[in-house]
């Protein structure tokens, strides 16, 4: 693939990722696309094959390895390559592994809720990383991190490990409501649509400039003597 083309890709993919986070107020991709070049080495790949596949037993290893070869092909969608890594994760690998994560996984969901954020943190997104890192091609390897975060979209931001919902688009984790809970829970209050990612933005206050987290500024309309 030529070099512009390729790097178009990135800047595509990475526009689709930014949110802004709450503790330093500075916009970030929540994918790291600046490791993307030393993800390319060889020494690299091997210690991420290692790491990404650790104690998970041969057999649930050549099934993931099935799985991606059909996930790189466009065989099978992103949101079922998430299902089979997270069926492979929770319900295979060596027994103390095993036990360690059937106790955060149910037979459909995975229970995000349960992972403390040193867990979080320390265990699930090195792993996640390390995996999505071994895909080279960009447009795969960013359908299967959206889809991803899609499924589970509690994240820390990368500069100030502040805790954000990437689905929801708010700070925290809302713990104990799902996303769509939450968001049906505002159904009723006023919003308008922000012009840069689509998502619903509540005006509480203030004038009627709007910046919202994915960077996009526009103006709130309406009456601005009602806030």
């Amino acid at each position: 693939m030529p070099t512009e083309i390729f790097e178009g890709y990135k800047s595509n993919a990475r526009s689709l990722t930014l949110m802004k986070c709450v503790g330093c107020d500075t916009l970030h991709p929540v994918i790291p696309f600046d490791d993307w070049d030393n993800q390319l080495t060889h020494e690299w790949r091997v210690k991420a094959q290692s790491e990404a596949f650790k104690g998970l037993a041969r057999e649930s290893v050549n099934r993931l390895l099935g799985s991606w070869a059909q996930f790189n092909n466009a065989s099978i969608t992103p949101e079922s390559m998430v299902e089979v890594l997270r069926h492979e994760f929770c319900t295979h690998g060596e027994e103390e592994q095993r036990q360690h994560w059937m106790l955060r996984c149910t037979e459909h969901v995975f229970m995000m809720d349960e992972w403390s954020v040193d867990e979080y943190g320390e265990v699930i997104i090195p792993r996640v990383q390390y995996l999505f890192g071994l895909i080279t091609d960009v447009e795969r390897r960013t359908a299967l991190q959206l889809a991803w975060l899609r499924r589970f979209p509690k994240i820390q931001t990368r500069c100030c490990g502040e805790l954000m919902c990437f689905k929801c688009k708010v700070q925290g984790w809302h713990a104990g409501v799902t996303c769509e809970e939450r968001q049906a829970s505002e159904a009723d209050i006023e919003t308008q649509f922000c012009p840069g990612c689509n998502v619903p933005t509540i005006r509480s206050e203030g004038c009627s400039s709007m910046t919202c987290i994915c960077g996009a500024v526009w103006e709130w309309e309406g009456d601005a003597d009602n806030y």
